[in-house]
């Protein structure tokens, strides 16, 4: 008989004979990969949603005001010390001229801005939509609340085309920036905090201590609290004006391109097109990604006990098979039988459970992410969380269960090893030895408890 069949043969017979046992183990990889599974599926999910929303309310590409070539002034300097004239024997003092003055404001500027707009559309292939924006900081007051927060000068029209902020708005309109220059648009967590509503104004403070009242014409809310509770959107002419800036100048242009994950290279294409540094989504963004991926690697670690221990139900099972089959193996190896074929049984017999388990956790793994995906989550919490959500995003990806399957599987292979080798190492003649022994010992015993 081909060692193989006889292998799965014998594995089959083990895994029917000890029933409970197996079906134990079997329960513990399917709970454990089924765990894994859902766990990969919300922080997927968690990050899917994050990155949807951080795109949503930023441009792929920002074009900064930071020159590759620092712009600084240019001088014809003269020698400092005074010459002789031997013709005449006058004195003349050198002479120095100014060529170019930038003063300290330009250097943080895009200036003039339509014309690097322009060479932006018509040189990056990619390019979907291109738009300026003025960045200034400063307080909110309404009453006696004050909030800190980063206003973005923006052209309404244009900015429809760069990110989805239309979309977020939940009160009012992002379009009312056009016909108000003294609207705003807030994120919803400032609108809380401060006690406003669409129509209603309040006090502006910039950082050089200008006072601008502003009326409320629109609240969005993204779901990301660096964004709900510290950014708003005023009109792009209103900013020039605060920030003291003319009107064909701006901080910098926003940027769409076709696809967003290769924006990389074309902001690579942009600096060596416009002379300018640029700064992608996930630059920008950071530090709230790199938070998102860092509890994403704790909660899959949470994880491993769960598989630990269901791999050690499968060696402490496999194990005593060993133990309890030592004879049998000891006689199957006497009448020539390989020791291969002996690995491979318990090695089968793992596989098996894998198999089944892993099958199982599948379908535990997925029916689970289905039902949270439908949960809505306790307001209170959603409230309070670094990222809000109306109910939990769950990630329902094929490959996450593959591999859930497959770390099941695995795991239950890795667990027969050891009971396999340990199989292997059995000596035929000393164990049949030692087995006639245990025998003989128990006969005496019976003899003298008679």
């Amino acid at each position: 008989m081909n060692g193989n069949r006889l292998a799965m043969r014998i594995a089959l017979r083990h895994l029917r004979v000890r029933r409970r046992p197996t079906i134990l183990a079997t329960l513990g990889i399917a709970i454990g990969g089924g765990i894994f599974a859902l766990v990969v599926a919300i922080t997927t999910g968690q990050q899917n949603f994050l990155e949807e929303r951080l795109i949503d309310v930023s441009p792929h590409i920002i074009i900064t005001s930071d020159r590759l070539q620092p712009l600084t002034a240019q001088n014809l300097l003269g020698e400092p010390s005074l010459d002789s004239d031997p013709s005449d024997g006058k004195r003349r003092e050198a002479v120095i001229e100014l060529r170019r003055n930038v003063p300290p404001q330009a250097r943080k500027e895009l200036k003039p801005y339509p014309a690097l707009q322009s060479l932006v559309e018509h040189g990056l292939p990619d390019a979907v939509a291109v738009a300026p924006f003025v960045a200034m900081d400063g307080v909110f007051r309404n009453g006696a609340q004050f909030r800190m927060v980063s206003v973005r000068g923006i052209d309404p029209v244009r900015e429809r085309a760069i990110a989805n902020l239309a979309a977020i708005v939940v009160a009012g309109r992002l379009e009312d920036l056009a016909s108000h220059p003294d609207g705003v648009v807030l994120g919803s967590g400032l609108a809380r905090k401060l006690h406003l509503s669409v129509g209603e104004t309040f006090s502006f403070v910039t950082a050089s201590g200008t006072i601008q009242q502003l009326a409320v014409t629109g609240i969005f809310e993204s779901g990301i609290v660096n964004f709900d509770d510290r950014r708003a959107y005023i009109n792009l002419a209103t900013a020039q004006r605060l920030r003291g800036m003319s009107r064909t100048a701006a901080s910098g242009l926003s940027v769409r391109v076709r696809d967003a994950d290769r924006v990389v290279e074309a902001g690579q294409l942009l600096q060596a097109l416009t002379g300018y540094r640029t700064e992608t989504w996930q630059e920008t963004n950071a530090q709230i990604i790199a938070l998102q991926e860092r509890l994403g690697v704790i909660a899959c670690l949470l994880v491993i006990p769960v598989f630990v221990a269901a791999a050690f139900g499968i060696s402490n099972m496999l194990v005593r098979i060993v133990l309890e089959k030592k004879p049998d193996v000891a006689i199957m190896t006497s009448f020539g039988v390989a020791r291969g074929v002996v690995v491979r049984t318990f090695l089968f017999e793992g596989a098996i459970i894998g198999l089944v388990g892993g099958t199982l956790a599948t379908g535990v793994g997925y029916g689970a992410a289905l039902l949270v995906s439908h949960l809505y989550p306790i307001p209170m919490v959603s409230n309070q969380a670094y990222v809000r959500f109306d109910r939990f995003p769950v990630a329902l990806d094929p490959a996450i269960f593959v591999l859930a399957f497959g770390t099941s599987l695995f795991m239950a292979i890795v667990a027969s090893v050891l009971p396999a080798r340990r199989a292997a190492r059995f000596v035929p003649v000393q164990t049949i030895r030692e087995e006639r022994q245990s025998m003989s010992l128990c006969d005496i015993s019976e003899i003298c408890r008679s």
